[in-house]
C-alpha cells in the first residue's frame, strides 16, 4: 500500500512531467506501479492534494478510497474469553482440522537437528 506522500507525487509528477490534467485523471483515473487512483475524484481535489504533497488529506473516506489511501481493517478475532457459551460451542463445532506443514520424516529429522544444536 503506498502512502499518502507517493500517491502526491506521483499525481503530482503526473500532471506537471507527463502532461496529463487533472480533469482528465478524475475522469479516466491514473495507475503507476502500486499506486491506483479511481475516476471520480473532483480535479480540485487531486489538485490541492498532490500540490501540498500528501500533507493535507481529504476527510472523507469514499475519496480516500478513490485515492487508494484506506482500507478497511478486518476485526480481530474474539478470545475465548470473550465469547458466550452458545459463541464458543459454535465455534468448536465448526472448527477446521489442523493441516501439518511438515510430514512425519521431515518434523523428525528437524528435531534431531535441534537436539543435536543444543549439545554443541
Amino acid at each position: 500500500m503506498a502512502t499518502a506522500k507517493q500517491t502526491a507525487r506521483a499525481l503530482f509528477r503526473a500532471n506537471r512531467r507527463l502532461g496529463y490534467s487533472w480533469p482528465y485523471i478524475e475522469r479516466e483515473g491514473y495507475r503507476v506501479d502500486d499506486i491506483e487512483i479511481k475516476p471520480g475524484v473532483k480535479n480540485g481535489t487531486l489538485s490541492r492534494f498532490a500540490t501540498s504533497k500528501g500533507a493535507w488529506l481529504p476527510k472523507d473516506i469514499e475519496i480516500l478510497k478513490l485515492l487508494g489511501l484506506h482500507h478497511e481493517k478486518q476485526p480481530r478475532p474474539k478470545s475465548i474469553w470473550d465469547m458466550s457459551a452458545v459463541e464458543l460451542l459454535q465455534a468448536l463445532k465448526h472448527r477446521q482440522p489442523y493441516q501439518p506443514t511438515l510430514t512425519q520424516k521431515e518434523l523428525r529429522e528437524f528435531v534431531r537437528a535441534c537436539k543435536a544444536g543444543a549439545r554443541v
